[in-house]
């Protein structure tokens, strides 16, 4: 009992410990070198006492704390329109994606940064971005968005709670106009407060549909 420290100051800043007390394993020596400290963390190193030669090393941090929890999940908001910021999408059914200029920046879109997407060669290829709240269609129960497909066909939109994937909702749109931009409107009237991922599958139902741009993607 009656176990103290000292801190020393200077060239090598160290803690010095008086009695019984020691940090980390017994090594027979009470002093310890401050590597690196920060508000949440410190490095010590000390050596053995029947060798010099041998060091010791460590890391203390306050119970719970986390120096490094890596990237976070980025998540997005309605609408997207990929100008100032352009969405992580994810790919499915070995669909490409990129987000660059618009290739045909004329009639319903003249907007510069759409999203591009080779479509995989499964029927149900497509990509999925994450939202980061849950969609409310109280009062507004539309999704709306641009897209120029390679040619006609249909365009499935689909809805999915991302902590519960068997929850979604599912539309199909047709989409009547090849090689130019046109809006599709998906009706969610009554759709619950459950849908975070907002799934897009231009070319459903068809494999290696080809190359679709995609815009402007909204809630009304």
């Amino acid at each position: 009992m009656g176990e103290s420290w000292t801190l020393t100051e200077g060239t090598d800043t160290t803690i010095t410990l008086t009695g019984n007390a020691m940090i980390g394993y017994w090594t027979g020596v009470q002093t310890y070198k401050i590597v690196s400290i920060d508000t949440n963390e410190i490095f010590l190193r000390y050596t053995d006492s029947k060798n010099a030669d041998l060091a010791w090393y460590i890391r203390l941090v306050p119970e719970g704390f986390v120096s490094d929890p890596g990237p976070q999940p980025t998540t997005y908001a309605l609408p997207i329109d990929f100008e100032t910021v352009q969405p992580t999408f994810t790919t499915f059914g070995n669909s490409t994606y990129s987000i660059g200029a618009n290739p045909d920046a004329s009639g319903a879109n003249t907007s510069a940064t759409v999203l591009t997407t080779v479509h995989g060669n499964e029927t149900w290829a497509g990509l999925f971005v994450d939202l980061d709240a849950q969609l409310d269609f109280t009062t507004a129960n539309q999704i709306k968005l641009m897209v120029w497909a390679p040619d006609t066909g249909t365009f499935r939109l689909k809805l999915e709670n991302s902590a519960a994937t068997s929850q979604f909702v599912e539309q199909d749109q047709p989409v009547t106009v090849a090689q130019a931009w046109t809006e599709l409107t998906f009706d969610l009237t009554g759709a619950a407060t459950l849908y975070d991922r907002v799934v897009l599958f231009p070319g459903w139902g068809v494999s290696n549909a080809g190359t679709f741009h995609v815009d402007n993607i909204k809630q009304e």
